[in-house]
């Protein structure tokens, strides 16, 4: 798994999509609600988009909640198995 890097991001510690990718895939299934309480600039909210998942992502910075906001209404939803 290859780390991000923080200046790719608005963010000073990213994670890769592959961490939540493969936390997602094994405890839901699509339609499921996924909660991350800590969303910082929205990765986890991406990952489940992607996988079909609803998502609720909270953070107490407003720039990284707008930032969340931005990067999801520019994602597409598609299947990230077949990407």
């Amino acid at each position: 798994m290859q780390p991000e890097t923080s200046r790719r991001t608005a963010h000073p510690a990213p994670f890769p999509f592959e961490l939540p990718y493969r936390l997602i895939k094994l405890y839901t299934y699509p339609g499921q609600v996924v909660l991350d309480p800590f969303c910082g600039i929205g990765t986890t909210c991406i990952v489940a988009k992607r996988l079909k998942r609803r998502y609720i992502g909270i953070d107490t910075s407003e720039r990284y909640c707008y930032t969340a906001r931005l990067a999801l209404s520019q994602t597409a939803l598609f299947d990230l198995e077949h990407a």
